[in-house]
């Protein structure tokens, strides 16, 4: 029940082993790549810190076009997955966090990023250093 005199969105303590602090060993490299999420903008641009897919991520057979085939970009839909790798010294840790809607996003999209990564240097992710802010 609310009250007046209670402030609505304050947080309110909640002592216990689930909200104390998780101390964290720093690390040399965090990448991230997002490989599904609600959106896909092939116009965006990347920096030297962001890289993008942008259209010809793939190429797909399309009958109806000059030339048979089409440059596509990144598979789109509700949800969201990433690959984060994490490095310390010559030690890489991956997790893969999929919250995917289809079967198959995330498999594709996995699969464009590699083609894109072998003809560019930049690998087709964020990546956030000990020198640098993210």
């Amino acid at each position: 029940m609310c009250f007046a005199d209670e402030p609505g969105g304050a947080p309110r303590p909640a002592p216990g082993v689930a909200v104390d602090p998780i101390a964290l060993e720093p690390v040399d490299e965090v990448r991230i790549t997002t490989l599904v999420e609600n959106t896909f903008d092939a116009l965006l641009v990347g920096s030297a810190r962001v890289a993008r897919a942008g259209l010809g991520a793939g190429r797909v057979e399309a009958p109806q076009f000059l030339g048979g085939a089409a440059d596509v970009g990144l598979v789109a839909e509700h949800g969201f997955s990433a690959l984060v790798k994490v490095r310390r010294g010559a030690t890489e840790t991956a997790l893969l966090f999929d919250a995917g809607l289809s079967p198959d996003a995330l498999s594709l999209n996995a699969a464009r990023w590699r083609r894109r990564a072998s003809r560019s240097s930049s690998g087709g992710s964020r990546r956030c250093s000990s020198t640098a802010r993210c």
